[in-house]
C-alpha cells in the first residue's frame, strides 16, 4: 500500500469516526431534551391530580406568552432541521421554559398544601413532643398523629405524591386527601381533649406540680415530698419528670 493509499484510508477512518461522534452527540442531546420534556409533563400531570385531590379551583401561574413563543420556535426548528433541532438554541430555550414552569408549579402546590394545615397548627403545637405529660394511650395517640401530620406537611405534594398517598390514605389512590387529612385532624383533636380530661381529673397537688415542672424554672427537688411523689406515681406521670441542674 502506497503512502497515498494509507493517507486516503486514514482520512476515511477519521471521517467515519467524526460521523459516529456526531451521531452519538445528537442521540445524547435528543435524550436530554426528551427527558426534560417528560419531567415537565409528568410534573404538570401530578399538579392536576393534586388540584383534584384537594378540590382546588385556582391554578399555578403560567407564562403563556413565553411558553407559546418557545414552543413555536422549537417547532419551526424541528420542521427545518429535523432531529438536529434538539441541538439548537430553541430546544434549550424550551427546556428552560419548561423548567421554570415546573418550579412555578412546585411553589404553587407546596404553598397550597401547607396552607391546608393552617387550621391544625394550634393542635400541632399543643401536641409537640415533650409538651404532653402522662403515659396514657391518649397522649401517645396525640403525639403520633401530630408527628404524622407534621411529616406530611413538609412534603412536596407533587414530587412526593406516592409517599403522601401511602401515609395519608394507606395507598388508596382514589381516596380524597382532604377528607383523610380532616379525619386525621379530628383524631388529633379528640386525643388532645382526652389528655386534657385526664389532666383535669388529677388532684390539685399533681396539677400544680406538673405546671411547675413545665415552667421555665421547673419543679424544685426540694418541693417533691414523699407524699407528692406517691401522688405522681399514682397518677402515672412520675416517669415524665426528670432531675436536671439549673
Amino acid at each position: 500500500m502506497t503512502l497515498y493509499d494509507q493517507s486516503v484510508e486514514l482520512q476515511l477512518k477519521l471521517e467515519a469516526t467524526q460521523s459516529a461522534d456526531s451521531t452519538l452527540e445528537l442521540v445524547a442531546a435528543a435524550a436530554r431534551f426528551v427527558h426534560a420534556m417528560d419531567a415537565a409533563s409528568d410534573h404538570l400531570s401530578g399538579t392536576a391530580r393534586f388540584r383534584a385531590r384537594l378540590s382546588l379551583t385556582d391554578f399555578p401561574s403560567i407564562e403563556v406568552k413565553a411558553t407559546s413563543a418557545a414552543i413555536g420556535a422549537f417547532r419551526a426548528g424541528l420542521s427545518r432541521y429535523g432531529l438536529k433541532a434538539v441541538q439548537q438554541q430553541p430546544a434549550s430555550k424550551l427546556a428552560e421554559v419548561a423548567k421554570d414552569q415546573t418550579a412555578r408549579s412546585t411553589r404553587w402546590a407546596t404553598a397550597r398544601w401547607r396552607g391546608v394545615f393552617d387550621v391544625y397548627q394550634s393542635l400541632l403545637e399543643e401536641a409537640q413532643s415533650g409538651r404532653l405529660l402522662g403515659g396514657s394511650s391518649h397522649r401517645y395517640a396525640a403525639e403520633g398523629r401530630a408527628a404524622k401530620m407534621t411529616l406530611l406537611q413538609r412534603q412536596d405534594p407533587v414530587a412526593d405524591e406516592a409517599m403522601v398517598t401511602a401515609q395519608l390514605c394507606q395507598g388508596d389512590e382514589s381516596a380524597s386527601w382532604l377528607e383523610s387529612l380532616h379525619k386525621l385532624g379530628d383524631e388529633l383533636a379528640s386525643a388532645l381533649q382526652a389528655v386534657k380530661d385526664e389532666r383535669a381529673a388529677l388532684t390539685p397537688e399533681v396539677q400544680k406540680a406538673l405546671e411547675s415542672a413545665a415552667s421555665e424554672d421547673g419543679l424544685s427537688l426540694a418541693d417533691v415530698s414523699s407524699t407528692l411523689l406517691e401522688l405522681l406515681r399514682a397518677s402515672g406521670v412520675d416517669d415524665d419528670l426528670v432531675v436536671r441542674r439549673r
